[in-house]
């Protein structure tokens, strides 16, 4: 038996849970966890998913819905945090996908925000090793940092590419990233 096989994965996504919250800022101090700019306080706000083995949580998934300049759209950015005993395991790509399907749920409610899928900044060192990982996240590029830059589609989304073509990054209402 995999360990993933016996981790529950959920989703809190939006839907203020306080416990969860608490348990995850608690694996951060723990792990001692600094990772950015946002304090664990606003970090929680932001969780989507929670991966818990034995009432224990094992990894976080945090997500912001930004503009992402050189898809011309609106992605779900994902933000991943996995223990320290746990990563040499592929609890990572379990966590990505569970943070896909419960953002392909949000981005299916809330048409009129029109987000396109789900991307990832990845700022561990060797931790790309082909283009599509087993995630399904293609690699498009590297950011400012030279961190490897990966997105995933939604299967639901349509392009506009007329609009997209149109479409200045500064006139975006959403925050930008590259």
């Amino acid at each position: 038996m995999r360990v993933q096989d016996q981790i529950v994965f959920k989703d809190v996504w939006l839907k203020n849970d306080a416990c969860a919250e608490a348990d995850a800022i608690a694996a951060w101090d723990a792990a001692g966890d600094r990772l950015g700019q946002k304090t664990s306080l606003e970090r929680a706000k932001m969780l989507c998913i929670v991966a818990y083995e034995r009432g224990r949580v094992v990894g976080t998934v945090t997500g912001e819905i930004l503009y992402m300049r050189i898809m011309r759209e609106k992605m779900a950015f994902l933000q991943a945090f996995v223990v320290p005993q746990y990563r040499s395991q592929s609890l990572i790509i379990d966590l990505a996908l569970a943070f896909h399907t419960a953002m392909t749920r949000f981005a299916l409610e809330q048409p009129e925000l029109r987000i396109g899928g789900s991307a990832a900044q990845i700022p561990t060192l060797g931790a790309i090793d082909k283009p599509v990982g087993r995630g399904g996240l293609v690699l498009i590029g590297y950011n400012e940092l030279n961190w490897p830059v990966k997105v995933r589609w939604f299967d639901h989304f349509r392009i506009d590419e007329e609009a997209a073509r149109a479409r200045d990054p500064k006139l975006m209402k959403a925050p930008v990233r590259n």
